[in-house]
């Protein structure tokens, strides 16, 4: 894990900004940054994150952890994972949301959707899973049926998204599909996994620092995987 005082250091060498001209756009005094890049002290979370916002970084990568340094980064290193086929819908997907944007058109919510509106699947909804402090999975609770408008993926087991963690890939509130999990899991996928009885939708990162359960939304730290937790991977999110 790289230090905060070397990623504060490589952002600001980025940016090309002066520190006096960082410590205007982050509210934080002179004195401090200088403090920061010598290594002298290490910023506190709410200081990292008024230092991200000015340097344009991810708050979670400028305190060292092994996440990419903004969305840019992000967004790449996600559509360089998928295969051809699916790099294409995500293009296809991006070009549509312009032309919307450019037409000002707007997307009604799944809720006011007509059944003539788009395709409606009736889905077996196996409970919730927690994009923030975990929740738990009740595997013998009563399974609900919705209908789901839109065209559903191969998948094993829905589940609905509690929280706001995986802002903005997964909206609160947002259905998710599931295949069970097996050995073709890869590091950096988005999975379902319990942790000591709470049940999470994260990104896994599996590095020399351990494995951790990363979340989306920079507001939120990873979640280290310890030997001693009761930890098992349930599932991989069908994106």
């Amino acid at each position: 894990m790289n230090s905060f005082k070397d990623r504060l250091n490589q952002a600001i060498n980025k940016s090309g900004m002066s520190k006096a001209e960082l410590a205007r756009r982050s509210g934080i005094g002179r004195n401090s940054i200088t403090d920061y890049v010598k290594g002298k002290y290490e910023a506190k979370q709410d200081k990292a994150y008024q230092l991200a916002k000015a340097l344009n970084v991810d708050p979670a990568w400028l305190l060292g952890y092994n996440v990419p340094s903004n969305k840019n980064e992000k967004l790449i290193d996600l559509y360089n994972k998928l295969t051809k086929e699916r790099q294409d819908r995500v293009i296809n997907y991006a070009t549509d949301q312009l032309n919307q944007q450019e037409n000002n058109v707007v997307s009604l919510p799944d809720s006011q959707l007509r059944e003539n509106d788009a395709p409606t699947t009736e889905i077996e909804l196996f409970g919730y899973v927690s994009a923030g402090t975990g929740e738990w999975l009740d595997e013998g609770a009563k399974k609900e049926r919705i209908m789901y408008y839109g065209h559903a993926p191969e998948y094993d087991y829905a589940l609905k998204v509690n929280g706001d963690s995986m802002q903005p890939l997964f909206e609160n509130g947002q259905i998710i599909f599931v295949r069970n999990a097996s050995e073709c899991m890869h590091n950096g996928q988005i999975i379902i996994a319990t942790l000591n009885g709470s049940a999470f939708v994260k990104k896994i990162d599996i590095s020399e620092d351990g494995v951790h359960l990363v979340s989306l939304n920079p507001k939120y730290e990873p979640i280290a995987v310890h030997d001693y937790d009761d930890f098992a991977v349930r599932g991989i999110v069908v994106l």
